[in-house]
């Protein structure tokens, strides 16, 4: 037997999805890892994020007065994300051109309010997958 080693191996802890606007015109794919935010390694990543900001900045997260500062928080937590959760990326621009994967691409597409409902969906989908893996884990034992 030969082994192509150029050839990446599947991921087992991922998943592809595409997105649609409610037109039915797609919007990206998206390849993803299984996340829950109760996930102890997402409550490191964070506080790992933490350190990275200002005093200031930390506070802002910590304690969010203005909408600025939730803002400001949803902001850092869709970065977090981006690095840490999404593996690939595939943006269909104008005439369907393709926009390569970049974390840094893919945080200013985020940041703009009439995207947010991409990443929200992004984002609830890992978290269903992953409840869905718990799952059957669990059903795995029971049998």
């Amino acid at each position: 037997m030969t082994y192509n080693f150029k050839k990446k191996a599947p991921r087992k802890d991922t998943i592809d999805h595409t997105v649609y606007q409610p037109n039915g015109d797609e919007v990206g794919g998206f390849t993803i890892k299984y996340h829950l935010q109760s996930d102890p390694r997402w409550t490191k990543r964070l506080m790992d994020m933490k350190k990275l900001l200002k005093p200031a900045d930390v506070r802002r997260l910590e304690n969010p007065k203005t909408e600025e500062d939730i803002l400001f928080t949803r902001q850092q937590s869709m970065n977090a994300f981006i690095d840490h959760v999404i593996v690939d990326s595939r943006l269909l621009g104008e005439d369907d051109e393709v926009i390569p994967h970049s974390a840094e691409m893919l945080k200013e597409y985020f940041a703009d309010p009439e995207n947010f409902w991409v990443f929200s969906e992004i984002d609830q989908t890992s978290a269903e997958v992953a409840n869905f893996r718990i799952e059957q884990a669990e059903e795995a034992k029971n049998d």
